[in-house]
């Protein structure tokens, strides 16, 4: 959707879609797994919440300090297509 934005307790401010799609074009990784997955919905609105993990991933050059997250994601249906409007994002960090 064009009003995307990704937050979460860790982040000091909203990523914009367009801000988003940039920093996406850094991130590489060799494998992911999707778990705890759950679904509800109320008409056009669903969220979606889910544990994902990524191994081997990098950001440019750089390993990150996450190596997963709980992803929380709010879908709105419009023009008869499910869009993405928000993703809350809590990141895990390596101990």
């Amino acid at each position: 959707a064009s009003e995307y934005q990704l937050t979460g307790p860790k982040f000091s401010q909203p990523v914009r879609r367009e801000q988003w799609l940039v920093n996406s074009l850094q991130w590489s990784f060799d494998s992911a797994t999707v778990t705890d997955i759950s679904l509800s919905s109320w008409g056009d609105i669903a969220v979606f919440r889910s544990l994902q993990h990524f191994y081997n991933s990098k950001v440019g050059n750089n390993e990150p300090s996450a190596t997963g997250a709980w992803v929380t994601d709010l879908w709105i249906k419009r023009d008869e297509r499910w869009q993405l409007a928000t993703r809350l994002s809590e990141r895990l960090f390596k101990k």
